[in-house]
C-alpha cells in the first residue's frame, strides 16, 4: 500500500492549535529543568498531532548563559514506519508566500492533508528563488537551475530517505531541433525569477507551481505551452508541449493549470531560435540527472530537497562545510534557525528556533549553538 502524503508545510506556531492527541514512548518531548543548549527549560508543550501519535511536536522556552531568552520548537515522525511523508512546496516558487497560505493552497490544489510544517529553505530576495538545489513534490520538479551541484534529501514514496549528491541538466527541443546555450543547457532556470538587472540569456520555465502569471519582469519571447499525455517536468523523463500562443515583447503573461511557458528575454542570442515558432509546435524539455549513481534515487523520489548547509554528521557538530560557504559572520549571528536531522533509524527531526525578539521574545541562537541542539 502506497503511503499517504501529509503535508507538513504550515506554520510550526499553529500547530498547538490542532488538538492534543497521544504521545507515542518514542516521541520527541521537553521536560522542565532538563539541560537544552547552554540553560535548562523553564516551559514546555509536548503535543501528538495526530490520533496514531505518529507525528509530535514539542516546545520549550530557556534561559541560556547569556541570560537570554530562547525558544526551540520540534516536529517529528518517521517516514518509514508511518503514512506520513515531507512536503515540499511553495504557493508561488518564484516570489514567495507566507508558509501559512502555502499549505492552505496545498490543500486546495493537491488535497494535501496539513498536519503541521516549517518554513524549509533559504531563500535569495535578489533571485526570487532558492540559492541552491531545487525541490520536488509528488515526483514533479517544482523548481531547479541547470548545472548546480549540491546534496539534495530525496525520500522516497516509501519513505526511505537518502542523502545524494546531484547535478540536474535540462535538454530543450522545438519540433525536434535542439536548442542549446554554448554547447551547453538552453534552459537556466524553472519557476525562478530574476531582477530585471540580472535576467539570463537562457530560457526560463514556468507553469502552475509560480501561480496564475510568469515571473518574468521584462519584455520578450513567451510561448505558451500545453502539457500533453498528462506530463510534468520530473527527473528522468521529458516533458513533452504543444504550442498555444506565441506571445511576442511580453512578461507576466498567464499560465494556466496543465501549461507551461518558455520565456527568453528581448535581444538573447537564442531568441531566434523561435522566431519561427507558431501555434502547433512540439516543445520537449528532458531532465537528466547528471551523477550516476544518484539516478535510482532522484528519478524515483516523491520529494526532495536541498541540503544545502550541514551542521552536524554521524551525530557530531561539524560546521567545517558551512563555514566555507557562509563565513564565520553568519555563523555566528543571532536569528530565528531552521534545521532538518535524520536520525539512524530513518526518523525525521524538524526544529526551529525564535528570534529577533519576534516570538517569545527569543534572541536567537547562533548556527554553532543550532548545531549543538542538533
Amino acid at each position: 500500500m502506497s503511503k499517504k502524503t501529509r503535508l507538513l508545510s504550515a506554520l510550526l506556531c499553529l500547530l498547538v492549535l490542532l488538538g492534543s492527541m497521544t504521545l507515542t514512548a518514542s516521541a520527541i518531548s521537553f521536560t522542565v529543568g532538563n539541560n537544552i543548549g547552554t540553560g535548562k527549560v523553564q516551559t514546555t508543550e509536548n503535543v501528538g498531532l495526530t490520533t496514531d501519535g505518529k507525528v509530535t511536536y514539542a516546545k520549550a522556552t530557556y534561559t541560556d548563559s547569556g541570560s537570554r531568552t530562547q525558544a526551540v520548537y520540534a516536529l517529528e515522525f518517521n517516514p518509514k514506519t508511518s503514512d506520513y511523508l515531507p512536503y515540499v512546496y511553495s504557493k508561488y516558487t518564484g516570489t514567495g508566500s507566507s508558509t501559512y497560505n502555502t499549505a492552505i493552497q496545498a490543500e486546495d490544489k493537491y488535497g494535501a492533508e496539513v498536519i503541521g510544517g516549517v518554513n524549509a529553505t533559504f531563500y535569495a530576495t535578489a533571485t526570487g528563488s532558492t540559492y541552491a538545489g531545487y525541490w520536488v513534490h509528488d515526483g514533479r520538479l517544482a523548481q531547479a537551475t541547470a548545472g548546480m551541484q549540491n546534496d539534495i534529501i530525496t525520500f522516497s514514496s516509501g519513505g526511505e530517505v537518502r542523502i545524494v549528491n546531484s547535478k540536474l541538466d535540462f535538454k530543450l527541443y522545438l519540433n525536434g531541433r535542439e536548442i542549446s546555450s554554448k554547447g551547453g543547457s538552453g534552459i537556466i532556470h524553472v519557476n525562478k525569477k530574476s531582477v530585471v538587472d540580472n535576467v539570463d540569456d537562457r530560457f526560463y520555465y514556468w507553469d502552475a507551481e509560480c501561480g496564475t502569471k510568469t515571473d518574468s519582469l521584462i519584455a520578450g519571447t513567451e510561448i505558451l505551452c500545453k502539457k500533453l499525455d498528462f506530463g510534468e517536468l520530473s527527473i528522468g523523463n521529458t516533458l513533452k508541449g504543444e504550442v498555444l500562443e506565441v506571445r511576442a515583447d511580453s512578461y507576466y503573461s498567464a499560465v494556466g493549470k496543465d501549461e507551461f511557458v518558455l520565456y527568453v528575454k528581448n535581444g538573447s542570442p537564442l531568441q531566434a531560435s523561435v522566431t519561427n515558432a507558431k501555434v502547433g509546435d512540439i516543445v520537449e524539455i528532458a531532465v537528466n540527472e547528471m551523477i550516476e549513481a544518484s539516478k535510482p534515487y532522484t528519478e524515483t523520489a516523491n520529494t526532495s530537497l536541498a541540503a544545502q548547509y550541514p551542521i552536524v554528521k554521524n551525530g557530531v557538530a561539524d560546521l567545517t562545510e558551512s563555514l566555507s560557504q557562509l563565513g564565520a559572520e553568519f555563523l555566528n549571528a543571532r536569528a530565528q534557525r531552521t534545521s532538518i536531522g535524520l536520525k539512524e533509524d530513518g526518523t525525521v527531526l524538524f526544529i526551529c528556533t525564535a528570534g529577533r525578539n519576534i516570538t517569545d521574545g527569543a534572541t536567537g541562537l547562533t548556527v554553532y549553538e543550532l548545531a549543538d541542539l542538533m
